[in-house]
């Protein structure tokens, strides 16, 4: 390995840790199409069709989402905003993409799923110091958060971290789980207030989890 490749790869670990927020943004839905899919597939009354499809997207009750591109399945309160970004990296030539799903309760509750997908699949060896540099990250990101906790564990099969942070800046907690997979980084997050927080609801969220 030469000494130019050992410096790149050292300006990408260190760059890494700052790429961590979960981003949100207003996600158009097409009801329209939705329903033609549902009518189509199931011979069903179509009021009650029309019903069912349009409670999925604008009810408020939890429901299955199914990220295609993520590769993935989660429960969420309410049907997920989604906003994909591509950002470059150190590498000359290379960006990796980053895909968040967040959907808000009425409580306030905020449920995110963040998927960065790099340009290249990362050595299990580096795991821990990854997954350290993207709690660090989290925690450099805004002024005033502050760890509370943090743990190696072990998601779906994979090396993670499960962490909490406070902010009383903005009055608000956070805890989540990241883990890698793969080329992929994978962020489960929730933000609460402390008064709104609700264990069974975190819970539902995690471990409705899935991996496609």
């Amino acid at each position: 390995m030469t000494e130019e490749t050992k410096s790149k790869k050292s300006i990408w670990r260190r760059w890494w840790f700052v790429v961590i927020i979960v981003l949100s943004a207003i996600y158009v839905i097409s009801i329209a199409g939705s329903i033609l899919v549902a009518l189509t597939l199931n011979r069903i009354d179509k009021t009650d069709s029309i019903e069912r499809v349009t409670n999925y997207f604008i009810g408020t009750e939890w429901k299955e989402f199914h990220s295609i591109t993520g590769q993935f399945k989660v429960y969420f309160p309410s049907y997920p905003e989604h906003e994909t970004t591509t950002l470059p990296t150190p590498l000359v030539g290379e960006e990796f993409i980053f895909d968040s799903y967040n959907a808000i309760e009425n409580n306030g509750t905020d449920y995110m799923v963040g998927v960065a997908r790099y340009p290249f699949e990362f050595d299990s060896s580096w795991h821990d110091y990854l997954l350290e540099g993207g709690i660090n990250g989290a925690i450099a990101s805004f002024e005033g958060n502050k760890l509370i906790s943090s743990e190696f564990i072990t998601f779906r099969g994979h090396k993670a971290v499960n962490f909490s942070l406070q902010n009383k800046i903005f009055d608000v907690e956070m805890k989540g789980i990241f883990f890698l997979r793969g080329q992929n980084l994978y962020e489960l997050i929730v933000v609460y207030s402390q008064e709104s927080y609700n264990e069974s609801d975190y819970e539902k969220f995690i471990n409705s989890f899935q991996l496609l």
